[in-house]
């Protein structure tokens, strides 16, 4: 269970940092999948002739955490400008 929530907290982090003008969905599950592969391989080994199975397996769980988390909207670019508004809105309420 940790170790989804250690790619979930991978998948945030990432989509908060992400460009949409300069990047897509694509580019950002090739960066999340290859992060949590080198923690995970940080942690230990993993066997060669599974990294591949890993890495598509992985590829496949992060694309679904992204759609989910992105419900709603068409495009990444969507999905960051109603992220930033809501932000604003929350951050005027605190004021």
């Amino acid at each position: 269970m940790q170790q989804s929530d250690a790619l979930y907290s991978i998948l945030k982090r990432r989509l908060d940092q992400i460009d949409p003008e300069r990047e897509n969905a694509q580019d950002l599950i090739y960066e999340v999948v290859g992060e949590y592969m080198a923690e995970l391989m940080a942690i230990g080994n993993i066997p060669h002739y599974l990294l591949d199975l890993l890495e598509s397996d992985l590829r496949e769980e992060v694309l679904e955490m992204y759609r989910k988390t992105t419900y709603g909207f068409i495009t990444l670019r969507d999905y960051k400008i109603a992220q930033g508004t809501q932000k604003r809105k929350l951050k005027a309420r605190s004021s």
